[in-house]
């Protein structure tokens, strides 16, 4: 392997995405549609972008935290700006993801949120209020 595409340089180019300080993870109850048309009881997660320092983030793991402080249910969501420019359309937009209240655990304690940039490098995650 080249120097060019070795893990250290990658790393070096491309640090973890961070989130800025003081950056909070809302969580709302609520209804959302189904792919096939139905309105179900869900959870929405909403948080900001990761793009306080030099890395950025290609996509977010959002995770249901239960009782015993294990994550249950997990999803990755792309980032929507990742392939934008810095300070494009995307780039500062809110990101949201919708969990099923069906398929979450019957006691939730708090979702945490973690950014990981495009070769895997995951920075602080942040959590809604325990």
């Amino acid at each position: 392997i080249s120097r060019q595409f070795s893990g250290s340089s990658r790393t070096a180019a491309h640090p973890a995405p961070q989130f800025a300080a003081g950056a909070a993870v809302k969580v709302s109850d609520g209804n959302a549609k189904n792919r096939a048309g139905q309105s179900l009881p869900a959870v929405t997660v909403t948080f900001p972008p990761a793009n306080a320092g030099k890395g950025r983030a290609y996509y977010y793991e959002v995770a249901a935290v239960d009782e015993e402080g294990g994550e249950r249910v997990a999803k990755r969501i792309l980032s929507e700006g990742w392939c934008d420019p810095v300070g494009g359309p995307r780039y500062a937009k809110n990101v949201s993801c919708v969990f099923a209240k069906a398929g979450l655990p019957k006691v939730v304690r708090f979702f945490r949120v973690r950014p990981v940039g495009f070769f895997g490098a995951k920075g602080r995650a942040i959590e809604s209020g325990r």
